[in-house]
């Protein structure tokens, strides 16, 4: 039976006692996953999700990886409607983009169709696996389904075993931008010709893999860095100059220093990979 607002409600007692019994079973059950003498209980997700509009001119599958490009309806056309609901345009990634806004579709979408895709949290998805080591997954151009990466916005939080197309459980803009690491540690230091830091003096910095300490780490590798503070040429004359007598000297890290966090530079391809980092103190001062 279907109700209007200003109908007369009548209720039969047998169904208002099962309402007010699910309800009393509801609140008894433990909140806590596995809770002891039997399986989990209940199991509360909460996946944030939107209307979305297909603008590409293919069908979005299910589990699909999608770049998000802008509401649906503007806020300056439509404010009240805008503020309504959440409506995206969204489309197969046609694009690298490291800051795209990423979404997972939840059911298939036709060109110029709406459906629904989540945009934030905990979402089933289907990952592209090409490495057991691999935590986060991109949207990468051209690509039905998400990229297993070693960082980026979307967290792998449980998948199936082996490489390739794998059915996966994700967290939706809950990781870390492709190419950004928190920390590392130095393990050498380069001289000023050494073509791997762009001429500059530098260092081999070998990331973090302790999750207490960098909770978006991406893998063991040593990778060539230059400090951002060295990026300045002529920064140490500068300190010199500026002391009475230059009784203060910037001196190179030690081997062994933790240094972060360490960001990927965009350099030109055919230069290989070039990563930078900063701290608070980037560099040992000395005062005789």
């Amino acid at each position: 039976m279907t109700v209007r607002p200003a109908d007369r409600l009548r209720i039969r007692a047998a169904d208002w006692n099962a309402v007010n019994l699910a309800a009393r079973r509801m609140q008894s059950m433990p909140l806590a996953v596995g809770a002891p003498g039997g399986g989990p209980q209940m199991l509360a997700t909460s996946p944030t999700t939107a209307l979305a509009r297909n603008i590409g001119e293919d069908t979005i599958p299910r589990y699909g990886a999608v770049i998000c490009i802008a509401p649906v309806i503007l806020p300056e056309d439509n404010e009240a409607e805008w503020a309504m609901r959440l409506a995206v345009d969204c489309k197969i990634p046609d694009t690298d983009d490291p800051w795209a806004w990423v979404a997972v579709a939840t059911a298939p979408i036709l060109p110029g169709m709406l459906g629904r895709v989540c945009v934030s949290g905990a979402v089933q998805a289907i990952v592209n696996i090409t490495s057991a080591d691999h935590h986060f997954a991109v949207a990468a151009d051209g690509a039905e389904f998400l990229q297993s990466a070693a960082g980026g916005p979307v967290r792998i939080l449980w998948r199936e075993s082996g490489t390739g197309t794998k059915k996966a459980i994700v967290a939706v803009n809950a990781g870390v931008i492709a190419g950004a690491v928190a920390s590392g540690q130095i393990v050498s230091a380069t001289e000023a010709e050494d073509e791997a830091t762009l001429g500059y003096q530098g260092y081999i910095v070998a990331r973090h893999q302790n999750a207490a300490m960098d909770l978006f780490a991406a893998s063991g590798a040593a990778i060539p860095c230059v400090n951002a503070f060295e990026l300045s040429g002529d920064l140490q004359d500068q300190v010199t100059d500026s002391l009475p007598g230059g009784i203060v000297t910037l001196q190179r890290l030690p081997v062994g220093t933790l240094v972060g966090p360490i960001v990927q530079l965009p350099v030109p391809a055919e230069v290989g990979a070039l990563w930078m980092f900063t701290q608070a103190n980037a560099y040992e001062v000395t005062c005789p």
